[in-house]
């Protein structure tokens, strides 16, 4: 088996939101039949939820679903509004799109994302969160990879690379390229790969390397142990500035305007300080990991602080 079983202590549950119209330039002669009209309204409201069930009989607060033992139903996470995703991924509540496509599951509402039985969808697209050839798979301290493991289809991305670890799976490369272009057009500089795909060996060597020299506890933090580590993905990368120092990255005009931009060629910083609690990780501004345009769209959009929350999946700070 590739990975281990997601803990059964994992939910996932919608979200909803509350879009508000104003609808500003009434006559004043019309002001007093609509506000006639208004009070008949809550009149006819107050006398029907007499007799309704309240809310939460009626299920109109989500409802947690075991992420390792998911009901028929799909669960669902994400923006409730029924609308469709912005330019910068966010949610719009119209229910309309350029390309006519709706975010609804079909089942339990609208919803942007729906997770069952380890498959994600998102749109038109369905990806495994547990096969390590899915882009969307979820590599943490509970998730292990084969020691076998390793991507058929690395390449060398078109960009300045330093050391000896610089491919990466063929999409995540071509996107990285993309991206360093990008920051090379708007900043005049471009990124520099430090470390791409790393075998299963390579980084139990690495971490034990660290173990050594800081302890377990402080090691943990990080670095990944064996089949630990996104790297071994081949979805992963660590970037800076050429010639940069990797952990001043984060404090450069380059660094802050790849936290800003790297979403839109589906990229994710995937250690932040805000999901520190989640992932068990320090921050770290140079570690890329790439999902897909249309996934890093929606998670720039949607507020979300980690995979493992995009996906209603448990936090996963500490090894199982």
């Amino acid at each position: 088996m590739i990975f281990n079983q997601f803990p059964q202590t994992g939910w996932a549950a919608g979200q909803s939101a509350t879009f508000e119209r104003y609808n500003g330039g009434v006559e004043r002669s019309d002001a007093r039949r609509l506000s006639i009209a208004a009070a008949l309204v809550v009149i006819a409201f107050a006398g029907a939820c007499t007799s309704s069930p309240s809310a939460t009989q009626r299920g109109a607060e989500p409802v947690a679903v075991p992420v390792a033992n998911f009901s028929p139903a799909p669960s669902t996470v994400g923006s409730g509004s029924g609308g469709a995703m912005a330019d910068d991924g966010s949610l719009s509540d119209d229910g309309s799109m350029a390309n006519g496509v709706s975010l609804s599951d079909g089942v339990s509402g609208p919803r942007a994302i729906s997770v069952q039985d380890g498959m994600a969808t998102l749109l038109d697209e369905t990806h495994s969160l547990t096969d390590p050839a899915s882009p969307w798979v979820i590599v943490n301290k509970t998730t292990q990879l084969s020691p076998d493991y390793a991507p058929t289809d690395l390449t060398t991305p078109n960009l300045p690379i330093a050391g000896g670890n610089g491919s990466l799976r063929l999409d995540a490369a071509n996107a990285l390229t993309a991206l360093s272009k990008a920051a090379e057009a708007e900043l005049g500089q471009p990124l520099q790969l430090v470390s791409g795909f790393r075998p299963f060996d390579y980084q139990g060597n690495l971490y034990r390397n660290y173990f050594a020299e800081h302890g377990q506890e402080r090691a943990d933090t990080f670095s990944a142990r064996a089949g630990f580590s996104e790297h071994q993905s081949g979805l992963a990368a660590d970037v800076t500035e050429v010639g940069g120092d990797m952990n001043n990255f984060g404090a450069t005009d380059l660094g802050r305007w790849t936290a800003e931009n790297a979403w839109r060629f589906g990229f994710i910083v995937r250690y932040t300080e805000a999901n520190r609690g989640i992932t068990g990780y320090m921050p770290e501004p140079w570690h890329l990991r790439y999902i897909g345009e249309p996934l890093a769209k929606y998670y720039h959009g949607s507020g979300a602080i980690s995979l493992e929350t995009l996906f209603g999946l448990p936090p996963a700070p500490n090894y199982s």
